[in-house]
């Protein structure tokens, strides 16, 4: 803690939980530091945890809510095309069938390109 540079790099050091202990025991009575070094560090450490904790918890919900969306489009357009393929719900379908659906459904799912809302989606074809 001799200079601000060097103090914010040991509070950013010690708030990812590395040799915390320590730290607070050199700063501790008796070995030229303060009675205040333990509460500071107990309570530096909750808020810290707090902090990154809800960090985290963040990035992860945020990236649950973007793959759902994803999810259900993804699936919407299954059951849309796997519905053309399969029009006497038998919930079977032949292997060419198959490769159909494969190549008509967008990515990640198909091999299909994403097209654009104006360009539309026929699949007449398939009834041939």
């Amino acid at each position: 803690f001799s200079n601000l540079y060097y103090a914010l790099g040991l509070l950013f050091t010690i708030s990812t939980t590395e040799t915390w202990p320590d730290v607070m025991d050199d700063c501790r009575t008796g070995v030229n530091g303060s009675w205040a070094a333990v509460p500071f560090f107990l309570i530096y450490m909750v808020l810290m945890y707090c902090i990154i904790l809800n960090a985290v918890v963040a990035v992860v919900l945020a990236h649950f809510q973007n793959t759902e969306d994803v999810g259900r489009h993804i699936f919407e357009d299954l059951r849309t095309k796997w519905a053309v393929l399969d029009p006497y719900q038998t919930k079977t379908m032949s292997f060419t069938a198959f490769c159909i659906l494969i190549r008509t459904l967008e990515q990640p799912v198909g091999t299909a390109v994403p097209q654009l809302p104006s360009q539309g989606l026929s699949l007449r074809w398939l009834n041939r």
